[in-house]
C-alpha cells in the first residue's frame, strides 16, 4: 500500500484490507500509520545491518572496507526501484513536522548508521588499516551522497547512471587512499564560507 500509494496515500484500513484482516487487528498493534511505517524501516534497517556483517569478513588483504560501503549504495541505487525512496523521502519530510515521529525516525537512523560503522571499524581492526575518517562519519558522508543521488533519480533515474554514481563517491575513494584533509586547513582555505 505505501509502495502504490505513498505514505500520505496509504490508510491504516488500506494496509487492514490487503492483509486481510479486521482494522481492529492492525489498530491493535500500530496506533498510525507512522508506527506502522517505523516498523516497516526496522526490519529494513536491520536487514541492512546484517548484510554489511556479512559482507565484511568476506574482504581480504589490501581490500579497503570503505568500497564495501560504497558498494551497497551503488548496488542500491542502480537496483531498487525508485518508488522506495520516494516513500522514504516522502515519510521522511511528513516526520519532520512532527517532533515525536521526527525523534523515533532520527533514532532509529542514528542505530543503523551506528551500527554499520561497527561492523566498518570490525573490518578495519581486522585488516589492521586505518580507516580516513571515524567510521560513522564515513557512513554518515556516503549516506547524504546517495540519499541526494536518489532525488536526482526521481526526476531522472537515466541520468543517474553507474558512471555519475561512480563520480559521486569518488571522494570517499580518495580519502581511503590518500586519508582525510586536516580540518582546520580545510576551513581556513573555504574562502570564509565557514562561520
Amino acid at each position: 500500500m505505501f509502495f502504490e500509494r505513498g505514505f500520505q496515500g496509504a490508510s491504516l484500513e488500506a494496509v487492514a484490507e490487503e492483509a486481510g484482516l479486521t482494522k481492529g487487528a492492525v489498530y491493535s498493534r500500530f496506533e498510525s500509520k507512522a508506527d506502522l511505517f517505523l516498523a516497516y524501516q526496522e526490519e529494513r534497517n536491520e536487514r541492512t545491518i546484517r548484510r554489511f556483517a556479512q559482507r565484511l569478513p568476506q574482504l581480504g588483504p589490501g581490500d579497503r572496507p570503505v568500497d564495501l560501503v560504497v558498494g551497497y549504495w551503488r548496488e542500491k541505487l542502480l537496483r531498487d526501484p525508485p518508488e522506495h525512496s520516494l516513500l522514504v523521502i516522502e515519510f521522511w519530510a511528513s516526520a519532520c513536522r512532527d517532533p515525536e515521529v521526527h525523534r523515533r525516525f532520527s533514532d532509529q537512523h542514528e542505530r543503523v548508521m551506528a551500527g554499520v560503522a561497527e561492523a566498518l571499524e570490525a573490518a578495519a581492526a581486522r585488516l589492521g588499516v586505518t580507516l580516513p575518517l571515524p567510521a560513522l562519519e564515513l557512513v554518515r558522508l556516503s549516506t547524504g551522497i546517495a540519499h541526494g543521488l536518489a532525488l536526482e533519480q526521481l526526476m531522472n533515474r537515466e541520468k543517474v547512471d553507474a558512471r555519475m554514481i561512480e563520480l559521486a563517491f569518488m571522494p570517499i575513494h580518495e580519502l581511503s587512499v590518500s586519508g582525510a584533509p586536516d580540518a582546520q586547513r580545510a576551513a581556513q582555505s573555504d574562502g570564509g564560507l565557514i562561520d
